[in-house]
């Protein structure tokens, strides 16, 4: 695990917040959508946000979202390859995140 984050430290991990009809109705529940890097997990995911956002992470839920499908090679394979990942991060009662703050108004 050390060794993971190790070379996750180097990337950017969160990429932008999720802005949709759904997502902002979510934020009313507590519930801020990101994306993130598809290689973070939600141990280190959830150590990043407390730490740059000072805010604590009661849960975190994630999704990988996938191309559609397509033929690889001569043999007619199909194969979809993940290419997003986004985070449902769920905090403790009256705390935000500052990054949708300007974006939600």
């Amino acid at each position: 695990m050390k060794m993971r984050e190790k070379n996750l430290s180097k990337i950017n991990l969160i990429k932008k917040p999720i802005l949709t009809k759904k997502t902002l109705q979510l934020i009313n529940l507590n519930q801020y959508t990101i994306e993130v890097d598809k290689r973070v997990t939600k141990p280190i995911l959830k150590q990043l946000i407390e730490k740059l956002f000072n805010v604590n992470v009661y849960k975190i839920n994630t999704y990988n979202l996938t191309k559609k499908k397509r033929i690889t090679n001569s043999r007619n394979q199909k194969k979809s390859k993940s290419y997003l990942k986004r985070a449902i991060i769920t905090l403790k009662s009256d705390q935000t995140l500052p990054i949708f703050l300007n974006q939600t108004n």
